[in-house]
């Protein structure tokens, strides 16, 4: 549940988003509106930009949140051909390490962090895109957190702390990059009704890569779609590579 307000000029524009706390008992048999998880804080979000000119038109934005610091971010994009665009992501603000998380009895250290994403995107005249990244993220560490890890494994060996069994969104925080780039080719009909997708991501500290590789056939209102997974999770403090194959259908109404 949110609240959005905007203001347009000729060359500019402002955007204001509220989303309030919203207090509500939920049980739990998954009916209705569970506002505990959706509005569980008051958020406020303000994006602003400016034309400066035909095909560069920056965004600044403002995001405050209930009990944490304001976060501040910059978007930008710029048409280098036609086929070619240029774009840089970037957040700061001050905030904890994603992966202290998981430590137990850790206290989370807050400090200003500075969050970039920049690349470019390459359009082809055949359906195909290709998409070059540059990360940065000053609340990851994998390395440091590889060596909590390790700690881990030791207080478990000894007694002093049971099996610690991590959810899929800490495995990602205790395995995110301070550093990584990332490619990716998107081709569609690259053969008559088929669709292929690469996406590969390199982690800089760790020299880890992860990725996947799809190829989806149309067929009418049927999309089936193979996909092949590389990631890495946490099993019994250790971290170790894993590959998945997915077989999957959609049908579109």
């Amino acid at each position: 549940a949110m609240i959005q307000l905007q203001q347009l000029w000729a060359r500019a524009s402002i955007t204001t988003i509220i989303s309030p706390e919203i207090k509500s008992h939920c049980d739990n048999s998954n009916k209705g509106f569970n506002w505990r998880v959706s509005n569980p804080e008051n958020r406020f979000l303000v994006v602003g930009s400016y034309k400066l000119t035909e095909n560069f038109n920056p965004q600044l934005l403002f995001f405050k949140e209930q009990h944490k610091s304001p976060q501040v971010g910059l978007n930008m994009s710029y048409v280098l051909s036609r086929s070619t665009l240029a774009y840089l992501e970037a957040a700061g603000g001050r905030q904890p390490d994603s992966w202290q998380s998981i430590l137990p009895g850790s206290r989370k250290a807050i400090a200003w962090h500075n969050r970039v994403a920049f690349g470019a995107t390459w359009s082809g005249e055949s359906h195909q895109t290709l998409r070059i990244e540059g990360h940065y993220n000053g609340t990851a560490d994998s390395r440091r957190a590889s060596k909590e890890l390790s700690l881990l494994s030791y207080y478990a060996a000894t007694g002093r702390q049971s099996e610690n069994r991590l959810s899929g969104r800490q495995t990602q925080d205790f395995m995110m990059s301070r550093r990584a780039v990332l490619a990716q080719l998107y081709w569609k009909d690259v053969f008559d009704q088929y669709d292929l997708n690469l996406l590969w991501q390199h982690e800089l500290q760790q020299q880890k890569n992860t990725g996947f590789i799809e190829l989806r056939r149309h067929i009418g209102p049927v999309d089936i779609a193979v996909q092949w997974q590389k990631a890495y999770e946490i099993k019994k403090h250790t971290i170790n590579p894993e590959q998945i194959w997915q077989l999957s259908a959609n049908y579109y109404f």
